[in-house]
């Protein structure tokens, strides 16, 4: 019997999918926790939002609030602040920065100006790390802060989550002895250590079949193909982990398939004649259940031990039994022996 199913889904589309929020509490919704806070600066509640609040009198304000952030260099990074006026004393000023930490040196540097009071205004803007340990800092330089303060509302520093492959294809086929071909291709990777094929009898329960290295990065087509050589009898459910250099993994979506039988599926029984125990050769799916049955065909497993070698092969203790000729059965198998004296 031959079968063939073809399965095709994609994983993902593309390389980004959002963003990921590199600091920490952006938007100082309770509090200024996470901040190093410096000078005249502290939180308050301005119209349901929280924010951070510089208020220094009637004197030169030198409230600061920074933060340190660590990324990969070549990242691009994009940058949302959100940020008004409380009182109608005039405009207010700050500077955003973004700095080198390890040399001081000024990345990018942003004048905020507030305008009108009680309205929040957005500014946002992209920059490429050129380094991997950032300080995020800002600064009130509002000169004179009589009946108007700067509030801070959001600071927010995002970069693209990327996927470490872009699956376009990923089938199941019988080949034409009846075992399970996966073959899936990708159209790119970044940071892939290797993928496993995993199978499962339930969906649920999982165990790892083969492990196949794979491309690190990469940005153009590859193919990979690998057979199940002991898959289950009847429906088997398949799927791919993919796992990073760094230890992160994904799974692949489930699929299924159903095998029926298998050509030249069979199992070697020696030595045969045999007098204290035998040994049996064959696919783990076929060593998995084994029952012994005499001539009248009275189940007698229960006399003899099983010991495992390994997967396809399995050492069974007759002592126990009565010479005679008996069957050995597996789910799609029967075989003979005989049992005879020493």
């Amino acid at each position: 019997m031959k079968k063939k199913i073809l399965l095709l889904f994609i994983l993902t589309p593309c390389l980004c999918l959002g963003q990921t929020e590199l600091l920490t509490n952006t938007t100082f919704a309770t509090n200024l926790s996470s901040w190093t806070t410096n000078g005249s600066v502290g939180y308050s509640n301005f119209f349901s939002n929280g924010c951070a609040a510089f208020s220094g009198g009637n004197s030169p304000v030198t409230g600061i609030i920074s933060q340190n952030i660590s990324v990969t260099t070549g990242t691009t990074l994009t940058v949302t602040l959100n940020y008004g006026r409380r009182g109608n004393g005039g405009i207010v000023t700050g500077l955003f920065e973004i700095i080198n930490n390890n040399t001081s040196t000024v990345i990018s540097s942003t004048t905020l100006t507030g305008l009108t009071q009680s309205v929040f205004q957005t500014t946002s803007f992209t920059i490429v790390a050129p380094h991997n340990n950032l300080l995020i800092r800002f600064t009130d330089q509002t000169p004179n802060t009589a009946s108007r303060d700067f509030y801070l509302n959001t600071i927010s520093i995002t970069k693209p989550i990327t996927l470490p492959i872009e699956l376009t294809n990923f089938s199941v086929n019988l080949t034409n002895n009846g075992y399970p071909r996966l073959d899936w291709q990708t159209a790119s990777e970044i940071n892939n250590d290797y993928f496993t094929i995993e199978r499962s009898k339930n969906g649920e329960e999982w165990k790892e079949v083969n492990k196949i290295d794979g491309a690190g990065n990469s940005s153009y087509l590859i193919s990979y193909s690998e057979v199940d050589n002991n898959p289950f009898y009847g429906v088997s459910y398949y799927r791919l982990k993919q796992i990073d250099f760094d230890g992160q993994f994904e799974y692949s979506q489930i699929r299924s398939v159903n095998i029926q039988q298998l050509v030249n599926s069979r199992i070697e029984i020696y030595p045969n004649p045999a007098t204290n125990q035998i040994i049996i050769m064959g696919s783990s799916n076929k060593l998995e259940e084994i029952f012994l049955y005499n001539t009248l065909g009275q189940n007698v497993t229960s006399l003899i031990n099983q010991v495992i070698i390994n997967e396809n092969q399995l050492v069974i203790d007759i002592s126990k039994l009565n010479t005679g000729m008996y069957y050995v059965k597996t789910q799609t198998t029967s075989n003979k022996f005989y049992k005879q004296l020493e």
